[in-house]
């Protein structure tokens, strides 16, 4: 979703401090080397669209954010994140087997287990045992295994992506069995426009969290800055970037900016 998670907050007991985010500033406030290539033939489209996706974002999504950040208790709001987490397991898991990382996948089953079978994976007792949370896509895939990201893009309404990237969420959608479940029926699988609904609102809901506990870290990133296209095009490669050497490497990623506008 648009700005959505720059970061992700631990599910605790309270928000984390500023300096609880391992961030480094330089690829945090944009300074220091410039990109290389630009790697933008699109760029015309992509600012018309970044500036669509701003506009939705200050008239719709950050002000529905402010507000449920203000109003819902912190402990609903880890509630509705661990559970968000948990419906993701099945992707998550799909693309940590097709990385060839056994480690992970095991980590992604116990977790799994652990939290439906003591709160319906509304509470994250995993990471209390020492099993914390990672996302892992089919574009991170793809990366790990070699493929460039191709050119930039940016999506409506979801922001920031790639040639590959974006074939990568086409792929998770199809490897997410939750995407073929009717919302208006549970006992029954469905295709096409049945599923939809239940899609959405899971959509929704997951832009409106990130979106939620991001909002200081973002406006504290494009703060000062002339031109925020710009600026958010190179953060978000430098991070994705940074995600897919660190998995390559079989070291978790410190951060991700998957839903910038």
């Amino acid at each position: 979703m648009q700005k959505a998670a720059l970061a992700q907050a631990p599910i605790g007991e309270e928000e984390p401090a500023d300096d609880a985010y391992d961030y480094d500033d330089a690829t945090l406030f944009g300074y220091g080397a410039e990109e290389e290539g630009d790697n933008d033939p699109l760029e015309t489209l992509n600012r018309f669209t970044f500036a669509f996706n701003e506009m939705l974002d200050t008239l719709f999504l950050r002000p529905a954010a402010f507000t449920y950040r203000e109003l819902v208790p912190l402990g609903i709001r880890n509630a509705v994140r661990s559970f968000l987490r948990t419906l993701s397991t099945p992707v998550i898991l799909a693309n940590d087997l097709l990385q060839g990382d056994g480690e992970r996948a095991l980590i992604t089953s116990k977790r799994f287990f652990v939290n439906t079978a003591f709160s319906l994976g509304f509470y994250d007792y995993a990471e209390e045992l020492g099993l914390p949370y990672h996302s892992s896509d089919f574009g991170q895939t793809l990366g790990v295994h070699g493929t460039g990201e191709g050119f930039y893009l940016v999506l409506p309404v979801f922001g920031p992506s790639s040639a590959r990237d974006t074939a990568g969420t086409l792929v998770d959608s199809f490897m997410d069995p939750l995407s073929y479940l009717a919302a208006e029926d549970l006992n029954v699988v469905t295709l096409g426009d049945d599923a939809r609904p239940y899609s959405y609102v899971r959509t929704g809901a997951s832009g409106l969290e990130a979106r939620s506990r991001s909002m200081d870290v973002i406006d504290q990133a494009l703060e000062g800055s002339l031109d925020h296209y710009t600026r958010v095009r190179s953060l978000w490669r430098q991070a994705r970037e940074a995600d897919i050497e660190k998995r390559s490497a079989g070291e978790d990623p410190d951060f991700g900016l998957g839903g910038l506008p």
